[in-house]
C-alpha cells in the first residue's frame, strides 16, 4: 500500500495521525515496487477526468468517516468503486464503515479482500482485530493486536499505539482479566500526554461498578484531551452498544 495514503487511512480508521512512514531499507528497485503497485499504475493511467473524479470521491469518502457519516462514505466508496475497482485502501474504508455500523460478518468481507489484494497491510489488522471484538472474540482482538505492533516499522505517532492497547484493555476486561488490563497501562501515569491513562482507569473503574471514579476521570479526560485526535478514537471505543454494561457485566465479583 502507498505509504502516503496508508498514512491517511490508518489515521482515518484510527482517528489519530500517523507522523511519517519508516524510511526504507530496500534498494531503488524494491522502493518502487512498494510505491507503485499495480492498481496504483492502473489508477495513474484512468482518463484525466476520471482519475480527477475518482480522487475526489475518495477525498470525500474520508472526511465523511472522519465525521462519523458512515452510511454516506460507504455510499461515496460505492461510487469509487463504479469508477475504479482495484484499489485495497477503498475496501479498507468499506470494511472500517460495517465495522463502526456493528456489520461485523459483513466487513470481514471487506478484510479478506484486502487481505488477498495486500497481504499484511496494517490497517487491515486494524480491521480485523475491531471484527474479533465486536463478535466477542476477545483472545483473538489482543493477539492480532500484538501481532500487528510487533510488525509496524516505526516512527508512528505513539497514540497509534496507546488506541490499540486501549482496545486491548477492553478485551482483557471484558474476559474477567483485571490484572492483564492493567498489566498493558502499568507504564503510565497521569504525567503523561495521553488518554490513554485516563480512558483505561474509566474501563477498570466501570469493571469495579465504581461508576463514581468512571465519571470523574471521563470528565477529567474530556477536559484535558477534547481538542487531541485521539480523544475521538477514545470514545468511540467506549461508546460501542452495550459496552459499559458489559464490562461491568465480567467482573465475577459484581455477578449476583
Amino acid at each position: 500500500m502507498k505509504p502516503v495514503l496508508f498514512s491517511v487511512l490508518f489515521s482515518a480508521l484510527l482517528m489519530v495521525g500517523v507522523s511519517s512512514a519508516a524510511p526504507s531499507t530496500a534498494g531503488p528497485k524494491k522502493q518502487q515496487e512498494e510505491v507503485a503497485p499495480a492498481w496504483l499504475v492502473d489508477l495513474s493511467n484512468l482518463p484525466k477526468e476520471e482519475r480527477a473524479r475518482y480522487l475526489s470521491e475518495f477525498a470525500s469518502a474520508k472526511e465523511a468517516f472522519r465525521a462519523g457519516r458512515w452510511v454516506i462514505c460507504f455510499t461515496t466508496l460505492q461510487g469509487c468503486e463504479m469508477i475504479f475497482n482495484k484499489n485495497p485502501n477503498v475496501w479498507a474504508l468499506m470494511a472500517g464503515c460495517l465495522i463502526e455500523q456493528q456489520q461485523f460478518d459483513e466487513a470481514e468481507e471487506y478484510v479478506e479482500k484486502v487481505e488477498k489484494a495486500a497481504p499484511g497491510d496494517p490497517v487491515n489488522a486494524v480491521n480485523r482485530a475491531r471484527v474479533y471484538m465486536g463478535r466477542g472474540e476477545y483472545e483473538r482482538c489482543i493477539k492480532a493486536i500484538d501481532k500487528l505492533i510487533s510488525t509496524l516499522p516505526g516512527k508512528y505517532d505513539g497514540e497509534v499505539i496507546n488506541v490499540l492497547t486501549y482496545r486491548q484493555v477492553l478485551c482483557h476486561l471484558l474476559l474477567g482479566q483485571r490484572k492483564e488490563a492493567i498489566a498493558r497501562v502499568s507504564h503510565l501515569s497521569a504525567m503523561d500526554d495521553t488518554p490513554l491513562f485516563y480512558y483505561s482507569r474509566v474501563a477498570i473503574a466501570l469493571f469495579d461498578g465504581d461508576l463514581r471514579s468512571a465519571r470523574r476521570d471521563l470528565s477529567v479526560v474530556r477536559q484535558v484531551f477534547s481538542n487531541n485526535n485521539a480523544y475521538i478514537s477514545y470514545e468511540r471505543a467506549l461508546s460501542q452498544p452495550g459496552l459499559v454494561d458489559a464490562l461491568s457485566g465480567a467482573n465475577p465479583r459484581l455477578k449476583h
